[in-house]
């Protein structure tokens, strides 16, 4: 638990959340701005044996939450 799925639904309700997962899934994940600031997401799953290799395998805007009752390593990965 924990993290920014339980912040959405404190602030806004849980309906609003599959409205960020949508959004997410056309912004960028990275991007340098004035060719001086390198700029990415801050969260990513807790899972430890996740590798950079396995993270660009992930077509993110296919992407969506992982469950509580997630049990492979691409079930777990917040997209």
């Amino acid at each position: 638990g924990g993290g920014f799925f339980d912040e959405v639904c404190a602030k806004y309700g849980e309906d609003m959340y599959p409205l960020f997962v949508e959004a997410f899934k056309v912004l960028s994940l990275a991007v340098v701005i004035r060719k001086e600031y390198f700029v990415v997401h801050g969260g990513l799953t807790r899972a430890k044996t996740t590798t950079l290799k396995f993270l660009q395998t992930i077509d993110h805007r296919a992407c969506t939450h992982p469950t509580s009752e997630a049990t492979s390593k691409e079930e777990t990965n917040f997209c």
